[in-house]
């Protein structure tokens, strides 16, 4: 592979240099000429960049290979192992002094994962944190619920029986509800059970004054979803990871929000995998330190999808119930911006949460 694309570099180098002599064309052809150029250019990038992935890059780096349709290769994909060094060294080094504010930099209090993220650290001085408080009452503004008992997040047929809380919350109520989700196995085992409740996708024969269902697909647009759940006045909307942060539903827009699961990172993912493998070199424990802290920031930031305004109100209900039956449940727990209540069955859900709309 390496005499290939030496000999491929070789080459895309004597084209670019026989493209650069022809600078005496007509006019009617420099058009042709420059997109020519622009395509040299490109393959020449292509090319160090097919070279930097398959050299092995130095501890840094993180590399792996994704196998296509019959055995061929699919993707190359390089990434950085940890991006504190280079962020440090180029934005937030000791001659800066940024200021980074956001609802989740911190676990409860601490902000020690995202300052070894950013690569804060070593930084000196030191950087200084603060807790602000929120603006939000989230005791009067939002009701949190949790199962007393539901199916565990690994078991056959929990995504259908995620599918018709939401479906059975959405027809209850008449209002806005988005189901967050990890994968997008378990979002379609939810959207069939949603469906075969009668809520339909736009343009099924959806009967009027019914919720619709919007459901995100790998590869989908999920601007254009998510402008036709703002536009809808009941919808049941479901989403993955892009979901889980940078969307804004304020007020009526979103209402009834259901967790699925703690959405931890994937183990088996390259860049995960071998993030754990460092950190256990060192000494660390890669499941505390890693991987539930950063589960517990995303939730907060799924959960931030609710309350926009001080004059919003809505609920939460997270199904996953680890949050009560393993031990890092409660890191969870104190994450979380109001503590939740428990429910039984899906009819007292139902009456937990028509009640709290009633007192708003």
């Amino acid at each position: 592979l390496g005499e290939s694309l030496a000999a491929a570099t070789a080459a895309c180098a004597r084209f670019g240099a026989a493209v650069g002599a022809l600078d005496d064309l007509p006019d009617a052809l420099q058009d042709d000429l420059a997109q020519v150029a622009q395509s040299g250019l490109l393959l020449g990038q292509l090319l160090q960049d097919v070279h930097f992935l398959t050299e092995d890059p130095d501890d840094a780096w993180v590399t792996w290979a994704e196998p296509g349709a019959r055995g061929r290769l699919r993707i190359l994909g390089a990434t950085l192992l940890e991006a504190g060094g280079v962020l440090r060294e180029n934005w937030l080094g000791s001659q800066l002094q940024p200021v980074l504010t956001s609802a989740t930099l911190a676990v409860g209090e601490d902000f020690t994962h995202m300052l070894q993220e950013l690569g804060l650290t070593r930084r000196r001085p030191p950087a200084r944190t603060h807790v602000c408080p929120s603006p939000f009452d989230y005791h009067e503004q939002a009701l949190v619920l949790t199962p007393g008992r539901f199916l565990a997040p690994d078991s056959p047929g929990f995504g259908a029986a995620v599918g018709e809380v939401l479906a059975e919350l959405a027809l209850a109520t008449g209002r806005k509800t988005m189901g967050l989700f990890t994968s997008y196995r378990q979002l379609r085992e939810a959207a069939a059970a949603v469906t075969a409740a009668g809520i339909m996708p736009p343009g099924e024969g959806n009967p009027g004054g019914r919720p619709v269902l919007l459901q995100q697909t790998s590869g989908g647009h999920a601007g254009a979803l998510l402008e036709t759940f703002r536009r809808m006045k009941q919808a049941v909307l479901l989403g993955t990871s892009s979901f889980w942060e940078g969307v804004d539903f304020p007020g009526e827009d979103l209402e009834i929000l259901v967790v699925a699961k703690l959405p931890f990172l994937v183990p088996n993912d390259p860049w995960v995998e071998a993030r754990c493998e460092r950190m256990a070199a060192m000494g660390d424990n890669p499941f505390t330190d890693f991987m539930v802290r950063d589960a517990v920031l995303r939730l907060k930031q799924g959960f931030g999808r609710l309350i926009r305004r001080p004059t919003d109100h809505g609920v939460v209900i997270i199904l996953d119930n680890r949050l009560h039956t393993k031990n890092y449940g409660t890191t969870f727990l104190a994450g979380l911006p109001v503590m939740p209540r428990g429910f039984g069955d899906n009819q007292d859900l139902l009456a937990k949460v028509t009640a709290f709309f009633q007192q708003h």
